[in-house]
């Protein structure tokens, strides 16, 4: 950290499912020297939205600064995911209350990657339509 601001970046899960990455400046911590981020699969998440269904798992993505607990607040991050085969509408980010869409781009030649500009901490999940295939099905 310099002056509070993380500099440019990225965090990826170990098995490369999911990779968040930012600019200089998304990232503040007022006095903090350094700042940790973890995304973690989620054990017990929130039920989708009616009508819809999670694809692979949720991902709760957060950060923490040190020393101490200082708050880090963030602007606008880039997530990318890895799909799970079969078809993928969309990935959602959920506040707390509620689950909303993400403007989705999906990697072109049926490559099993989507991502979106992920608005903050919390989390995040690829979702598609209640019935939509699950195997064999081209990523759309």
């Amino acid at each position: 950290m310099q002056n509070g601001v993380v500099p440019g970046g990225g965090v990826q899960t170990d098995d490369n499912q999911v990779i968040i990455f930012w600019g200089i400046g998304t990232f503040k911590a007022p006095g903090a020297t350094t700042v940790t981020c973890k995304i973690e699969p989620v054990a017990n998440p929130p039920a989708p939205p009616s009508g819809s269904e999670v694809r692979g798992n949720v991902y709760n993505i957060t950060c923490a600064a040190n020393p101490g607990s200082i708050a880090v607040s963030a602007s606008t991050f880039h997530l990318t995911m890895r799909l799970p085969p079969g078809t993928t509408n969309d990935i959602r980010y959920y506040d707390g209350h509620s689950w909303h869409i993400l403007t989705t781009l999906f990697a072109p030649g049926g490559d099993p990657y989507a991502s979106a500009d992920a608005p903050g901490f919390g989390l995040y999940a690829a979702m598609a339509r209640n019935g939509a295939a699950t195997t064999n099905s081209p990523i759309s």
